[in-house]
């Protein structure tokens, strides 16, 4: 082994303690809990959404569900970008009050 060789080994090794922290990280893959966490909070916040009135519901899906553009969200409901942004601040200042209301 050459030295340059040798030395990119030594390089790489890790020490016990750097292993056994790479060994420790938490998995970060959802259990099925999680999963049901999310699940519930989902079905929650969808509720919320169905007390929107049916302009702001819209809105909401083409933008958060579907991942439209604000561009996209004018041009589907042939409105200017402006009256969007300003729509969706709106249903998002409404569902806040309303996930507020029902704590």
């Amino acid at each position: 082994m050459t030295y340059s060789a040798k030395k990119i080994f030594s390089f790489i090794d890790i020490t016990d303690e750097e292993d056994n922290q790479a060994y420790n990280i938490a998995d970060s893959t959802p259990s099925a809990e999680d999963e049901l966490i999310t699940e519930q909070n989902l079905s929650q916040l969808l509720r919320y959404i169905k007390e929107l009135k049916p302009h702001y519901q819209e809105v909401i899906q083409l933008r958060y569900f579907q991942e439209f553009s604000y561009q996209e969200i004018a041009e589907q409901l042939g409105e200017p970008l402006n009256n969007v942004k300003i729509k969706l601040l709106r249903a998002k200042k409404l569902l806040a009050e309303i996930i507020e209301n029902k704590r």
